[in-house]
């Protein structure tokens, strides 16, 4: 069974997971700093694309121009609460499950504040190879809302990530 959260109170959230080691998924690392442990993640899109061009002629000849690659775009996404259970033990330390920790974790990393250091991004999979990716922190969205359990919120991350060479 995967993660699973559990709210015994308004507002307030508790997280576990059963038979499940950090290694079952995807973890994301930012400067060799943990970020899946920190912050509840529930996703990840990478999206990355060549610099082209295609001609068409009157003659029906199609020429293709290629530039190298294009600057990618990387989306980590998750959840977050305005309060943890007191009791909620695997979690004391975890404050990134507090939505607004995100916030302060972007202001800390953004692209300003690191003055124009790119980052180093690892996915990890449960199998397979790395994707180790270069990139800049460059925006953040919080949306938070009521639901029966409490205030629950949704955030992403935005980084702009450099092609690699191969």
């Amino acid at each position: 069974m995967a993660n699973m959260a559990f709210a015994p109170c308004t507002g307030a959230v508790e997280v576990t997971r059963f038979g499940c080691s950090q290694e079952d998924f995807l973890t994301v690392k930012v400067d060799s700093k943990n970020f899946s442990t920190e912050f509840i993640v529930m996703g990840v899109t990478l999206e990355m694309a060549g610099n082209y061009q295609f001609l068409h002629t009157v003659n029906d000849f199609v020429y293709f121009y290629a530039f190298g690659d294009r600057v990618g775009s990387l989306t980590v996404s998750g959840i977050g609460f305005l309060k943890m259970c007191s009791d909620s033990v695997p979690f004391k330390a975890k404050e990134g499950a507090k939505i607004f920790e995100v916030y302060k974790y972007y202001n800390e990393n953004k692209s300003a504040a690191k003055g124009g250091k790119a980052l180093d991004i690892v996915l990890t999979a449960p199998s397979g190879d790395p994707i180790k990716l270069h990139g800049f922190l460059t925006g953040i969205k919080i949306d938070n809302s009521q639901s029966d359990t409490g205030p629950i919120g949704h955030w992403t991350m935005r980084f702009e990530v450099l092609p690699q060479k191969q």
